[in-house]
Formats: C-alpha cells, structure tokens, sequence
C-alpha cells in the first residue's frame, strides 16, 4: 500500500491547507492580479510535502480554493472598504460580511481558509 492510498489524517489535510494559502497567498500579494505566472506557482505547490501524501486532485482543488479565497478577499477589500482604516464595530461587520460571501461563493471551503480570508482583510488595516 503506498502512501497515498492511505487514509490521509487531519494533520496532513491541515497542512496541505496551510501549504496551499500560502502559496496563493505569495503569488497575490496585494492585488487579485498574479506577481508571477500561475502555472509555475500551481507546479511548485504540487512540489511540496503534503501534496506527495494526497491524492492528486485533492491538492488541486486545495490549490484553486485558496487561490480563489485570496483573490476574493482582496476583491472584497477594493470594494467594500475604503482607503482608511474603518472603526472597530464597521471592522466587525466587514468581516462577517466576507465571511459570509465566502461561504456563498465557496461551498467547499473549510472554516481555516475562511479565517485565513477575513484574517486578510485584517492584515491589510493593520499596515
């Protein structure tokens, strides 16, 4: 029995969800707009660890759940939030607002990567 036909453990999911936003997160640093060629950064996340324990497809749809987590993220961000930072209680329901939205808009997304979006918008006013 390879690797990959074992059951993988939460350990493994969780750091393969850690490895994903990480990589979409440095390929989309401020903007939904790619700072390098997505194909590449697709290729050398499929390189890493926890991709080698998983099943193909599961290290892909990790990697275009993040990617579309962060581009939604920073598309929320230009349009619902000015250039300063807002008050506390505006913070509040800004952030229960995109992770609202991306419920909706992504189904499959585990809590983590939601988190990880509204932390995002977080990281941005904090500058």
């Amino acid at each position: 029995m390879s690797q990959r036909d074992a059951t993988p453990n939460h350990d493994t999911r969780l750091l393969l969800l850690n490895a994903a936003w990480r990589a979409a997160l440095g390929l989309y640093h401020c903007d939904d707009r790619p700072d390098g060629d997505p194909g590449d950064a697709r290729r050398r996340f499929l390189r890493r660890k926890p991709c080698h324990l998983l099943a193909p497809s599961e290290c892909e749809a990790a990697w275009h759940l993040a990617v579309g987590i962060v581009q939604a993220s920073h598309s929320f961000r230009r349009s619902r939030c000015g250039t300063l930072p807002p008050r506390a209680s505006r913070r509040y329901e800004l952030h229960h607002a995109l992770a609202l939205q991306l419920e909706t808009d992504f189904p499959e997304a585990t809590p983590l990567l939601v988190a990880r979006g509204c932390q995002l918008l977080k990281s941005y006013w904090d500058r």
